[in-house]
């Protein structure tokens, strides 16, 4: 017969305070704010990745923007991704750029959650007073902030953009880029920053889960090798320079160019180009207009030969990321992150020059190289990451975080430099010669309101 030793008032047998069981730590807390992880494109993509990464070791809330841009503008027209396989993930979509009642209603939602830190996606100069309100809001409400930086500066100019990033970026604890060539300019942007660099993981799937098969159909009797150019059109990423290069691949390789996005550049134009090189549309050049849901993208991947990225200025492209985990080769032109993200393994080009894409397209396609490699971490990476800038959390290691300037040195304990936002307003301030009604109106001595004046005034000379 035996007996059991009876517990003590504490829990622990005879009651011995040693031998008492460690208390269970609470799971974090960790908020998103940016695009709705059911929107279009990359980022929205890439932040509902990082809300999978780390719901399994995290409570999560995403606030989201109700409208990302003005609907009088082509992306504000935008819908959702018509993918047949959404995110799963529900985000609150309550944010409007330029409109303060929403940045008080989400800093309120924020609050209610008691997040331990706050992850902010960053773009465009665009999003400046709101992302620059809710860090300094949510430093306040005791959390701390993380910026996940897609690009230093926008593609293609915006009024006072360097003073507006500057004063967005400086609020946060930590700077997260993806390329060492963005964290190296953010650090020039903002010197006492915490600023690290991680990998671009893939933001879609290996192979399509939903219906691909009249996209498959569609390129299913091209019979020679595919250059695919994939996402959306703009000037800066230079498929003119693409299309004018394939006239001189052709003479080469009987390559076809398949051209899938959606066109921000009128798409008559590329065709009227396409037609004065005499190369013939929907046979040597295949233009997709229109965006191409997630879980039909991996179709496009699997069917291309190379992946061509033709571009005249980047930070970084998922694209590359997507084409490594389809086991294709890229070309790229040497622009931003893009020859660190191929990692010597493609073929590199000077950008804005047809020929030498021509002549590295023909390699590229004649004696193929190996494609860009993933590191193994992926979106775990940054799970860890992130875990470990929530206070008094140390039991994720991170991944090893390569120096921005070579010096290794990296700030510890940082709460926002305001010093630098304050004076990124007054430059911005300066810049602004002659102020719209717009500014005029919304001028006070309140620091949100006046950076909200200089956005006003900056979109007011985007789209006069």
């Amino acid at each position: 017969m035996t007996t059991s030793t009876p517990l003590g008032g504490n829990g622990s047998a005879n009651g011995d305070p040693g031998s008492r069981p460690a208390p269970a730590r609470p799971r974090p807390r960790l908020a998103f704010v940016g695009v709705d992880p059911d929107a279009r494109g990359g980022i929205a993509q890439f932040g509902a990745n990082l809300v999978r990464g780390v719901e399994d070791s995290a409570d999560t809330l995403i606030v989201s923007y109700r409208q990302l841009y003005p609907r009088f503008t082509r992306p504000g027209r935008q819908g959702p991704d018509p993918t047949s396989q959404p995110s799963g993930l529900d985000g609150m979509p309550i944010l409007v750029p330029w409109d303060l009642r929403t940045w008080r209603a989400a800093a309120g939602t924020l609050e209610g959650f008691e997040p331990d830190l706050v992850v902010l996606q960053w773009w465009s100069p665009l999003f400046a007073p709101c992302v620059r309100f809710l860090a300094r809001r949510m430093h306040r409400a005791g959390a701390r902030v993380a910026i996940v930086c897609h690009n230093d500066r926008a593609h293609e100019g915006f009024p006072f953009g360097q003073s507006l990033t500057r004063a967005a970026l400086a609020e946060a604890d930590v700077i997260l880029t993806l390329s060492a060539a963005v964290a190296g300019r953010v650090q020039q942007l903002v010197p006492h920053a915490d600023v690290r660099t991680l990998h671009h993981p893939p933001n879609m799937p290996a192979a399509g889960v939903g219906e691909a098969a009249g996209l498959r159909e569609r390129l299913d009797w091209i019979d020679g090798p595919v250059v695919l150019f994939f996402g959306n059109v703009r000037k800066y990423k230079g498929l003119g320079d693409l299309i004018a290069a394939m006239a001189l691949v052709r003479r080469e390789v009987k390559a076809t160019l398949v051209v899938a996005g959606t066109f921000f550049e009128p798409v008559g134009d590329f065709r009227a180009q396409a037609q004065r090189l005499g190369l013939r549309l929907d046979d040597e050049v295949v233009l997709l207009p229109g965006y191409v849901p997630r879980d039909q993208a991996p179709a496009l991947f699997g069917r291309a030969d190379l992946v061509a990225l033709p571009y005249r200025a980047a930070s970084q492209s998922g694209v590359i990321a997507q084409a490594a985990l389809a086991g294709k080769p890229v070309v790229v032109t040497d622009v931003g992150g893009l020859p660190e993200a191929i990692g010597g393994r493609g073929v590199v080009v000077p950008p804005e020059d047809p020929k030498a894409l021509a002549a590295g397209i023909v390699r590229a396609l004649q004696h193929p190289p190996p494609p860009p490699t993933l590191p193994e971490g992926g979106w775990d990476d940054w799970r860890d990451v992130l875990l470990t800038q929530v206070p008094g959390r140390t039991d994720a290691t991170p991944p090893p975080v390569p120096p921005v300037d070579g010096s290794g040195v990296t700030s510890t304990g940082h709460t926002g430099n305001g010093g630098a936002a304050a004076t990124a307003v007054a430059e911005a301030q300066a810049q602004a010669a002659s102020p719209t009604a717009l500014t005029d109106a919304m001028r006070t001595d309140h620091p949100h309101r006046e950076l909200a004046a200089l956005l006003g005034q900056a979109m007011w000379e985007v789209v006069r």
